[in-house]
């Protein structure tokens, strides 16, 4: 075990860490031959992790598919997947909000619930909000989605002559 160090600057709290935090596993959904690859906050991003998507038998039909408010991604509160593995919640919140150099929306004024269910080879999403400020909003609520149908040979990173 490495030697702790240990460091108290005057007037400040300092907290020591030695390690990465530890990388978060990715959430996965599965019903009969369709399974999805996750983050925790319902997206998938291929870019990011080489593995994320929705696929069925044995290709991948999403590579992204990312829910961004007024431009941001929203603020991880919670996510779990069901026992039975076909549905994922994620609950988020909104960061911040700026708008002209002024705050236009302080963050955890919109409460953002993220359900994906997968059954018979189909993926579905659900978005509700519920806005908890004093105000009535106008605000972006985007899905960015890309497909890139690689099989699961390529998305392991094999070199495929010809799909199909």
């Amino acid at each position: 075990m490495p030697h702790a160090t240990r460091i108290r600057p005057q007037g400040q709290y300092y907290i020591v860490a030695t390690d990465s935090p530890p990388a978060h596993k990715p959430l996965i959904l599965k019903h009969g031959d369709a399974f999805v690859v996750a983050s925790r906050f319902g997206d998938l991003d291929s870019n990011t992790r080489h593995e994320d998507g929705l696929y069925h038998r044995g290709t991948r039909f999403l590579s992204e598919l990312r829910l961004t408010l007024v431009h941001e991604r929203p603020l991880l509160l919670s996510s779990a997947v069901r026992q039975d593995n076909v549905m994922l919640n994620a609950d988020m919140t909104n960061p911040d909000i700026h708008l002209d150099d002024a705050l236009a929306l302080p963050r955890g004024s919109l409460h953002i619930r993220r359900s994906m269910f997968l059954w018979n080879s189909t993926c579905f999403m659900r978005v509700r909000t519920h806005n908890y400020s004093a105000c009535r909003l106008e605000t972006i609520l985007a899905v960015h989605f890309c497909a890139d149908y690689a099989d699961n040979f390529e998305v392991r990173g094999q070199k495929r002559e010809r799909r199909g």
